[in-house]
């Protein structure tokens, strides 16, 4: 996600402070990102998701959902997002382009269902 924003950043000869905002900004974001896709990983069917539930656990690989749960990585995903589109507010203000940004940011970080409301409807 960084390097989305930044290289946009750069193609449009963005200042360094806003550059340096993009770039955080898109760590951020992607760390969210890569929470939701450890939540996927833990609890969406493969038929939602095209992938074989579970792959963290069974290649040992370290997860912040194995290792946190999944409230406190659902809770940590809303921070980052909160976080990354209060970034864009305070560099750039509350302008459409910034609105159409922090739009992108909900579409991209999408928390799956919660396991417990999976189980239910399953």
């Amino acid at each position: 996600m960084r390097l989305t924003l930044v290289a946009g950043a750069l193609a449009g000869h963005a200042d360094e402070a806003a550059v340096h905002t993009l770039a955080r900004c898109g760590e951020t974001v992607g760390e969210a990102y890569q929470l939701c896709d450890d939540l996927l990983d833990a609890f969406s069917p493969w038929q939602s998701t095209g992938k074989t539930p579970f792959q963290d656990a069974r290649h040992q690989r370290p997860s912040p959902v194995l290792a946190l749960g999944e409230d406190a990585c659902r809770s940590q995903v809303q921070c980052l997002n909160a976080r990354a589109k209060a970034m864009l507010h305070e560099q750039f203000g509350h302008t459409p382009a910034v609105d159409a940004l922090t739009a992108a940011i909900d579409r991209i970080v999408q928390l799956p269902a919660h396991a417990r409301t999976q189980a239910v409807l399953a």
